[in-house]
């Protein structure tokens, strides 16, 4: 009888000292992505009231034998609406590659957690699930692809990286990600072309609508704290963490078998940067 007790307590005692993935996740301050001239306008009002991290931010924490870190990806120098107004660059700027770099932002999370301001998501992952996430991790470090910053950018295409981007290709890697996750995880915008490379003040007065059809654009796909939030906030009551440590979500994918796909992949057009 204490054998069998013991076999029925052994996933819930195993499960306590489980590797994982979590993803912290700060919605961003009233951004309007209705229309080119919401969003330009979201941006001065944030400009104007200071806010630290107006777009939001998505940070990575990883929890197994092998890495054990707390880290994000930001530009270090955002100028988002002197590219805009100052650089006549219009919405080009949601295409440009910033200087980037990794960091931890340990305390900026904190402060937002103590805010009530932070979503999280936590897989519980295995050794297989480990070992990739650190093999990507040391790489992603010795290519450098922090270096650059940017929205559209794809980390496992080594082109590049945002926070929450980095983030998503932890998900990935891990085997973790299905279609389900990235459709409501991204954010897509049809740019009309006559609002690229233009100054701001024409897009306050007359870009108030995304492309349609018929007109000359540029597509633009990237991951979105806010919508990776919103997910999160949506599943809250149906996949609560047990011990209620985190205000989000906890998934078991610890179950999963391991991946036989290369981490990196390759760019169809052979512009791959990885070198």
């Amino acid at each position: 009888m204490k054998k069998y007790l013991l076999l029925l307590t052994l996933p819930f005692s195993l499960s306590l000292f489980a590797s994982d993935l979590t993803l912290h996740v700060l919605k961003p301050h009233q951004v309007d992505w209705s229309s080119p001239r919401g969003l330009v306008i979201s941006a001065l009002k944030n400009q104007a009231t200071f806010q630290k991290d107006p777009w939001g931010q998505t940070w990575t924490e990883i929890n197994c034998p092998e890495l054990k870190m707390l880290f994000t990806v930001k530009p270090k120098n955002y100028n988002f609406l002197g590219q805009i107004f100052f650089e006549s660059q219009g919405l080009e700027v949601l295409f440009h590659t910033f200087e980037g770099h990794m960091l931890s932002d340990a305390e900026a999370l904190s402060h937002y957690k103590t805010e009530g301001q932070i979503y999280s998501l936590k897989f519980n992952i295995n050794s297989n699930q480990c070992s990739r996430i650190a093999d990507y991790f040391k790489e992603f470090q010795k290519y450098k692809v922090d270096k650059n910053f940017g929205l559209p950018h794809r980390p496992l295409f080594a082109e590049g990286a945002s926070g929450s981007s980095f983030a998503a290709s932890f998900v990935e890697v891990a085997g973790l990600m299905d279609e389900g996750y990235r459709e409501e995880w991204t954010r897509g915008l049809n740019v009309p072309d006559k609002n690229i490379n233009v100054n701001g003040f024409k897009l306050l007065t007359s870009a108030d609508h995304w492309a349609k059809n018929q007109d000359t654009q540029k597509r633009i796909l990237f991951y979105d704290p806010e919508k990776i939030g919103n997910w999160i906030e949506s599943k809250v009551k149906l996949l609560p963490c047990p011990d209620h440590s985190l205000r989000g979500v906890c998934i078991d994918k610890s179950f999963l078998p391991p991946l036989q796909t290369p981490i990196w992949q390759q760019r169809s057009d052979s512009t791959y940067r990885k070198k």
